[in-house]
């Protein structure tokens, strides 16, 4: 398993968005230019369109996404889980994929709190209804 230096904004920003706990902000995280490390993208703790963001995805480069999603449980109670989404599309060169993939559990170990990781290669898997059913599926109660 490889292990990516990260940079120092990376814990600092997730925890920052984890105390703000905002429903509609999120956080992309990524490898810098050299892949040698993981560094922060974007972080939106505002009203922010989930959607353009979706839209927005390079289809070259992977990317994690930590978001809040709320959601009904199965006895109709709100629920709100902090989920990460690997975004992973066709599109992100073998030599990315191979360190994305070999180093991804060790980066996510730094994000105490968050709940399961969902993988998406396309725009649509990652889309808000579909990380709904997701987390209602992975949190019955």
């Amino acid at each position: 398993m490889l292990n990516l230096e990260v940079d120092d904004e990376v814990v600092d920003d997730f925890k920052e968005y984890k105390f703000h706990k905002a429903s509609t902000g999120h956080i992309v995280f990524g490898l810098n230019d050299d892949r040698t490390m993981y560094k922060t993208i974007e972080k939106r703790l505002d009203e922010a369109s989930w959607e353009e963001l979706i839209e927005n995805l390079p289809e070259d480069h992977a990317r994690i996404i930590v978001k809040h999603v709320e959601f009904l449980n199965d006895s109709g109670s709100k629920r709100s889980k902090t989920v990460v989404i690997k975004w992973l599309p066709d599109g992100v060169r073998p030599t990315e994929k191979m360190i994305f993939g070999s180093s991804i559990q060790n980066f996510l170990r730094l994000f105490d709190g968050t709940s399961k990781a969902i993988h998406a290669v396309k725009r649509d898997e990652a889309a808000m209804p579909e990380l709904i059913t997701h987390c209602q599926y992975l949190f019955k109660t």
